[in-house]
Formats: structure tokens, sequence, C-alpha cells
């Protein structure tokens, strides 16, 4: 804990990255946030007060195997009839491979969601939210 508040306090990320990507890959099309990390989601961590403000957001512009939205779309990966998208190379492996990637839980219900077709939302720094209906994303930003 006493790492995370000192990061905090300087700006440095403390998340390890997951992968590491090919030389040369354009992270400069990221909306928010460090690339290849995962941050937290206020329903999984516990300490903020409030959800955050979220936006909805299309599919094709998130990561997500980082859950990160980004401002283009991202690489469309195949997977039993249904689309999923990742930054790189190494997000599409993963997605074709590790089924756990693929799903994620509504803060809003606790449902478990499959990423291809949830409702998307992302917060100011790019951290993304998958809901099972735009109900429960409405719900999450209090409208």
């Amino acid at each position: 804990m006493t790492i995370i508040a000192i990061s905090a306090l300087f700006g440095t990320p403390v998340l390890a990255q997951e992968h590491e990507h090919m030389p040369g890959h354009d992270m400069t099309h990221m909306e928010g946030g460090m690339h290849g990390e995962h941050m937290g989601h206020a329903a999984e961590d516990g300490e903020r007060e409030a959800m955050p403000s979220v936006r909805q957001v299309e599919a094709s512009k998130v990561c997500m195997v980082n859950d990160m939205a980004f401002d283009k779309d991202q690489i469309a990966v195949e997977v039993d009839g249904k689309t999923y998208y990742g930054c790189c190379p190494m997000c599409k492996d993963r997605l074709e491979s590790d089924a756990s990637l693929r799903t994620a839980t509504d803060p809003v219900s606790g449902a478990e969601v499959d990423k291809a077709t949830a409702v998307i939302g992302a917060d100011a720094d790019g951290n993304v939210y998958y809901f099972e209906s735009e109900h429960n994303l409405h719900t999450h930003m209090g409208v």
C-alpha cells in the first residue's frame, strides 16, 4: 500500500505490465493511462468512494486485454463467431487463446458479461467498464 501511495504522489506507475509490445508499437493512440497496465476498476478497488464518470464507447476502440479505450480502431479478433479487439498482435493472440480475457464483470449487477456483446463505457483516464445493458451503464453514470 505504501508503494502505491508514494507512486500516486509522484505519478509513477506501479502496476507491472502483463506483456510487452513489439518495437515501434504506436502508443500515442491511447486515450488515457499507461499502455499495458491493468488499472483497478472502482467496483473491484473498494478504496474509491464513488464510481468514476463514464461515457459509452464503441467496442472497436477498446483493447479488451488491457481494458483501455483508444481514439482509433483496434485489431479485430474473431473467436467463435464473435468479434473482440486488441491493440497489438500480442493482445490478438491472447484474446484467441485465453477465454478469461473475453469476459468481464458488470460493475452494477455483478453479472459476468461477454466483452464482444457488452455495452462499454470508459472513464476520463481511458479505463474501460463492461455492462450487460445500457440501463446498467446509465445507472453507473448516475443518469
